[in-house]
């Protein structure tokens, strides 16, 4: 194996972990987003 090759790779995984943490958050708040519309068009009713 060569010895650069596991920075690199935790860099990487870093980088993804990241990346799936900002996806939950935009996809927690979208629902959030959508939970709050639906309630409101649901109060209007």
């Amino acid at each position: 194996m060569i010895r650069g090759a596991p920075p690199l790779l935790r860099r990487k995984t870093l980088k993804n972990s990241f990346a799936v943490f900002v996806l939950a958050a935009v996809n927690s708040s979208l629902t959030i987003y959508t939970l709050t519309i639906y309630k409101t068009s649901v109060l209007d009713f």
